[in-house]
């Protein structure tokens, strides 16, 4: 109980630089999807979007570093007035200020509660925003002050564009278009175009001439000349007669000629593009759906995708057959790992249907099913699958050894021989079954819908309901330590621990929302252990459930399945591709994994020995020369010692630390380079 509330006060001493404990392995950089972009120079661009992300890079999208925001709303806008002072914009009014390139936010008072949906810089100082109902607000401070300006319209207003400090033009629904020469003091309507749209994009070039996403005018927005294209979502000029437009059908167009003519190309159709930046004439930045971001260098001749969207399709079950080799399946394919869950691969070959549950046996072997009753057998790694039965609606499986298995659903199938057969068992009850787990090979547990909750005693041969603890909960999970302790999750909130057998069980309760739907829980022991549902919910226990504390969100995407292989290494999968990585058992204060689409090699070493007595040795990689801080931390933040805190050249470095007169306990030492942080923590034992 201690250890939670100290923990919980660790996090807050260190914000706003502490960061989430679960970091991306897919998508990369990350998956959630990225509304705008701002390319600053040809090295520094910074975009946002969905669950408070807002992600950065220095070296021109080789590495993106996560910010943080301290929030889970979208964020819809992202603008700079110099290499230093930034705005972000989104849901529920949030407005964030940077003065320092964006390694650090602060929140600002808006005064407003409604969507902002863009936000454009008149000078360093003065910034104009505007969101839903016709809303307009306008700081001369640097955003501590805001203040409300009068639209003239209710309709939403989606898009700003300044081209000094007194003109400037914003775009909305149903046609709206306004126009400024005070410096956005007072606001005129324009005349409406013949064709109605709703603006998602504007620029003003000169003082004449306006691009809106699908029209341009030359005399200052009183007649239209329609383009070539079904419109554009963004917009950005490289210069003055090159810009390129994209389109959320992943179509991105290019002009040379002011807009006169475009030239179109389709690089994926799947995706959704969102945003686009040029910080000079040649260098570009597109974002959008999956966080995908593509770059061009040559002015948006070609584009390259510098993400890494291994899958979009939502991914549905876990498995590890051990520390190092993993499996994920789902609507999009089959992800494999053979290092623990840090990289991931999808498989060239999937079976005719889509997997959405999946048990590695090792490393060669797994079983999988669709969830209409097709049972699908491997035994070269998901090179080539069998097809071994077609029944009813499956969801979940289990194995207590290589040989024998379950799988439920709206039946129990039962295999002796690692899969090859499967008989049907008597489930004990009529309603659906979604989770089944064995603590041992002849105790195991399974729960569904109204309550349901079933145990069989002889392998699973036979099922005897151990009662329905509440009708009108439905139970998606569970997880079981031994044969006596476990855990239950389903809707409304729902946490029930046992530690007879379920023959009584306690409800237990999160710092979280207390209704969310929980889709998944993964015990490691008697005291650890996490939880994860809808809108990227993640909680995480020390004491054995007495008290879960929510970790901070990283997505809004509704997580599926959970599966840790010891203490510290857990992976988490979910909606659109999903896949979240720890190493610290989930319950660090400050880790913050670099991703990139391409291995950085920053990687902070657990130290060793450890425990240690009095003295270790701490192991990091660089992957370039810079700024280098290590710090030691006790459990209540406070900093220890500085054993780096110089510059140094890229490659493997190793430094010792002596406890010398420090007391036992847990000890932090996080290592930061150029933006870059990672955290572990070791145990100091004399």
């Amino acid at each position: 109980m201690k250890l939670f509330y100290i923990l919980a006060l660790v996090v807050l001493l260190f914000s706003p630089s502490s960061f989430s404990q679960w970091s991306w392995q897919s998508n990369l950089p990350q998956g959630n999807y990225l509304c705008a972009v701002a390319y600053i120079d040809s090295n520094i661009c910074m975009a946002v979007g969905y669950a408070g992300t807002i992600i950065r890079t220095t070296d021109g999208g080789v590495t993106w570093q996560r910010q943080h925001s301290g929030t889970i709303a979208t964020f819809y806008s992202v603008a700079f007035a110099n290499a230093s002072t930034g705005i972000v914009v989104g849901d529920s009014g949030i407005v964030l200020t940077t003065t320092n390139g964006g390694l650090v936010w602060t929140r600002q008072n808006s005064q407003t509660s409604v969507s902002l949906r863009a936000a454009a810089f008149q000078d360093p100082v003065t910034i104009t925003v505007v969101g839903s109902s016709g809303l307009i607000i306008k700081s001369s401070d640097g955003g501590n002050v805001w203040m409300l300006r009068n639209s003239g319209t209710s309709n939403g207003l989606m898009c700003v564009s300044f081209l000094n400090k007194s003109e400037g033009v914003i775009g909305g629904y149903k046609g709206t278009l306004l126009k400024t020469l005070d410096g956005g003091e007072t606001w005129n309507i324009l005349p409406p175009q013949d064709d109605i749209h709703d603006y998602h994009t504007i620029s003003l070039q000169d003082s004449s001439i306006i691009y809106t996403g699908s029209n341009m005018s030359s005399d200052g927005g009183m007649t239209w000349v329609k383009y070539d294209n079904p419109g554009f979502f963004g917009l950005s000029f490289a210069n003055k007669s090159h810009a390129v437009g994209v389109s959320v059908n992943g179509q991105i167009f290019r002009t040379t000629d002011s807009g006169l003519t475009w030239c179109r190309s389709v690089p994926d159709s799947t995706l959704s593009f969102q945003g686009v930046s040029f910080s000079d004439s040649l260098h570009g930045m597109i974002i959008g759906s999956y966080g995908v971001i593509f770059k061009t260098s040559d002015g948006g001749i070609s584009w390259n995708q510098i993400s890494r969207l291994l899958i979009t399709g939502g991914l549905q079950s876990v498995s590890f057959a051990n520390k190092d080799n993993g499996i994920a399946v789902g609507g999009g394919g089959i992800l494999k790992t053979s290092d623990g869950g840090i990289h991931w691969e999808k498989m060239n070959e999937s079976p005719n249907f889509l997997l959405t549950g999946i048990y590695l046996i090792n490393n060669l072997k797994a079983v999988g099913f669709a969830t209409n009753g097709q049972i699908f057998l491997t035994k070269d790694g998901g090179n080539s699958w069998a097809q071994i039965i077609v029944g009813s609606f499956l969801y979940s499986i289990t194995f207590s050894d290589a040989n024998n298995g379950i799988i439920v659903g709206d039946t129990v199938l039962k295999t002796s021989d690692g899969g090859e057969t499967w008989f049907g068992r008597n489930r004990g009850v009529k309603n659906r079954l979604y989770s089944v787990q064995f603590p041992s090979q002849q105790i195991g547990y399974a729960v569904g819908g109204y309550g349901t909750i079933v145990k069989t005693t002889d392998g699973g041969d036979t099922w005897v309901s151990i009662g329905a603890i509440d009708y009108y909960n439905f139970y998606y999970a569970c997880s079981f330590t031994d044969e006596d302790n476990g855990t239950i999750v389903g809707s409304y909130g729902t946490i029930l621990h046992t530690t007879d057998g379920g023959i009584t069980w306690n409800k237990q309760f999160s710092s979280g929302s207390p209704n969310i739907t929980y889709c998944g829980i993964s015990l490691v022991d008697n005291l650890n252990g996490t939880i994860i549902g809808l809108n990227g919910t993640i909680l995480h226990t020390t004491d054995g459930g007495n008290n879960w504390l929510q970790c901070e969100s990283v997505t809004r995407n509704t997580l599926r399945g959970i599966c840790f292989t010891d203490s510290n290494n857990g992976t988490v999968i979910g909606e659109e591709g999903t896949l979240l990585h720890t190493t610290n058992g989930g319950i660090s204060f400050i880790n913050v994994s670099p991703t990139s689409s391409r291995s950085v090699n920053f990687e902070l070493f657990q130290n060793y020995p450890n425990p240690f007595n009095p003295e270790t040795t701490i192991d990091y990689q660089l992957p370039h020369t810079g700024l280098v801080i290590l710090k030691i931390y006790d459990i209540l933040g406070r900093e220890i010692k500085t054993l780096i805190n110089e510059t140094q050249i890229a490659g493997k470095h190793s430094v010792s630390f002596t406890a010398g007169q420090l007391s036992n306990g847990v000890y932090f030492y996080q290592l930061s380079l150029d933006g870059f942080r990672n955290v572990k923590k070791m145990l100091l034992l004399k």
